[in-house]
């Protein structure tokens, strides 16, 4: 039993080195790029401006699509260059929103788009539209989304070569200080789209084309094949394919396009279990293209590799609260050497996430050191809650790999109504729910046990894990019955 504990410890503890290893490796290249500027723009005459085509999925978009089309409507473009399209796949009020805001506006270049079934999700959408496509450049913005009025001029000088073939701005966040929720997403997200997104940019590696907030040629993407529904994030799916072919992204992080964060967990979870099945299925069905590619470098593949696992990781979040579970209850005591190595480990991965998240929350808003406890604060919350929702990240990836996971939940958008915060459209989940109540219930019970035996060793991921579950479920039950 000794050795079978102390196998499983040192397997976890290599998977997040390595994970906490590569991540740092690109905390650095972000450093590396702060020193950098975007020189890469090109002067582009009056006359030599390319036709543009904006194109707005929406789906049941009720609460903002009013927002997005006034939005969308000032962009500052000669309005002869440029093609707006609404593909709308709503089965509700939206569809007439949008008719009234066209006859109301009399907007001759925008075309409402509206399919008889939504086979395909977000992404047949897109591929259905692709065939009236007039422009050269294709803009795509969610309806959360609300971009800056000079978005096209600032990203259009971006495709200064041929090989160039998107361009992603970062995301900002509309209602960040909403609650400690929202603002605990804003950490993550910032830190993807400054960390990652900036260090994987300088060093060359692959970029993500985040399916909105970006521009993306539309002869590129019909040379990959177009979008793709075989997973629920075609984003990824499509960029990688794209970036296989020789083509780059480029990441403009000086140009910020403000969307919602979700406000409550039942949204949260939709969005987050859409991101990692997908990443999940994605990895799978590109792994084999991505090794065996003679037309990318061995040192890029092996990092889009990693890109593609990084949602993955639940496999072994999950797996290492369920061994400190057994732990406590067989009462497997690690001897002297086993333990203080895997700690080592273990506070390395720490103090590697310390710095990328630290760097990024630093560094994109240029805080001060009286923000510090509020860091230390968030950070250990966004870990509570990370360990909350890895039961539900677990079951996501699994179904990401066996292609379960292929229903494109929309994450729903805010209705403000007498004070309240109400969604639409919440998947139902009973049977997770329970489960994740059991777990909590366990871990109180093994952090009650732990500090009578005084054996600290997983007390610290216990606590954490109360707190993640107690903040999730508490949540849950409190807000009203969610309409589906």
């Amino acid at each position: 039993m000794q050795f079978v504990f102390s196998f499983i410890i040192y397997f976890l503890a290599f998977v997040f080195l390595m994970y906490a290893v590569l991540q740092f490796r690109l905390g650095c290249y972000f450093l590396k790029s702060l020193k950098l500027s975007n020189s890469t723009k090109k002067n582009i005459q009056k006359n030599d401006w390319p036709c543009v085509t904006i194109q707005l999925p929406v789906y049941n978009e009720i609460n903002m699509i009013l927002s997005l089309l006034k939005t969308v409507d000032n962009i500052d473009y000669p309005k002869e260059l440029l093609q707006i399209q609404i593909l709308d796949d709503s089965t509700d009020n939206t569809s007439n929103l949008i008719e009234g805001f066209l006859n109301q506006n009399n907007r001759h270049n925008f075309f409402h788009l509206k399919r008889s079934s939504r086979h395909g999700f977000k992404a047949g959408a897109l591929q259905q539209g692709l065939f009236s496509v007039t422009g050269e450049y294709i803009a795509i913005f969610d309806a959360d989304f609300l971009p800056p009025k000079d978005f096209l001029y600032k990203t259009l000088p971006y495709f200064t070569e041929n090989n160039i073939a998107f361009v992603q701005t970062r995301w900002g966040h509309a209602n960040e200080k909403k609650s400690m929720l929202t603002r605990i997403q804003a950490l993550t997200l910032d830190m993807h789209f400054t960390v990652e997104q900036g260090g994987r940019f300088c060093s060359g590696d692959f970029i993500q084309f985040n399916g909105t907030a970006g521009v993306i040629k539309k002869s590129v993407i019909k040379e990959a094949g177009g979008w793709s529904s075989d997973t629920v994030v075609e984003d990824l799916d499509l960029s990688f394919r794209i970036q296989l072919l020789g083509y780059k992204g480029v990441y403009a992080k000086e140009i910020v396009c403000p969307a919602e964060l979700p406000t409550t967990f039942g949204a949260l979870r939709i969005q987050q279990t859409r991101w990692i099945g997908g990443g999940a299925a994605c990895f799978k069905k590109l792994n084999k293209k991505i090794i065996f590619s003679s037309a990318v470098p061995f040192s890029k593949r092996f990092f889009a590799l990693f890109h593609l696992f990084h949602s993955s990781m639940f496999l072994f979040v999950f797996p290492m609260l369920l061994y400190s579970v057994f732990s406590g209850f067989f009462g497997v005591a690690l001897n002297e050497f086993n333990l203080l190595a895997a700690n080592l480990i273990f506070k390395f991965s720490l103090c590697s996430l310390i710095f990328i998240y630290g760097i990024s929350f630093w560094l994109n808003e240029r805080r001060k050191w009286n923000d510090l406890p509020f860091f230390v604060g968030s950070f250990f919350l966004f870990f509570a809650l990370n360990f909350a929702f890895s039961f539900n990240h677990f079951i996501a990836v699994l179904k990401g790999y066996n292609k379960k996971g292929h229903i494109f939940h929309r994450t729903p958008k805010n209705k403000l109504k007498s004070g309240l915060f109400l969604y639409k459209n919440i998947e139902n989940r009973w049977a997770l729910t329970i489960i994740e109540i059991l777990l909590l219930f366990l871990f109180v019970f093994l952090f009650l046990f732990s500090l009578k035996n005084r054996d600290y060793s997983f007390s610290s991921i216990h606590l954490l894990s109360i707190i993640g579950y107690v903040w999730m479920i508490f949540n849950s039950f409190i807000k009203k019955s969610l309409k589906s």
